[in-house]
């Protein structure tokens, strides 16, 4: 018969597991923001904050996604919300 996992071993491998997890959906949103950018011909960008703070943006190249965020933020309400959805208005 195997010892029970101590608490603290199955935090860790709790952890363990989520974070593989997250790294793996981000690579995946990474790459559709890339698919979505190649196939439609606009401009995207992702801009993800770790759990540890960390930033990591697509594509990695800060510099665009300023300027991207940038004139988004110029841009006035109207036309920001226009193409806009959220999974309240999405059915």
């Amino acid at each position: 018969m195997r010892p029970p996992l101590s608490s603290s071993s199955s935090s860790a491998s709790s952890y363990s597991l989520a974070a593989t997890s997250l790294k793996s959906r981000l690579m995946t949103i990474f790459k559709k923001a890339q698919e979505l950018t190649t196939l439609c011909d606009i401009e995207a960008c992702v801009i993800h904050y770790g759990p540890d703070g960390e930033l990591r943006t697509w594509p990695e190249n800060r510099d665009k996604v300023r300027d991207l965020a940038l004139r988004y933020i110029q841009l006035d309400k109207a036309k920001r919300r226009k193409k806009s959805v959220n999974l309240y208005e999405f059915t």
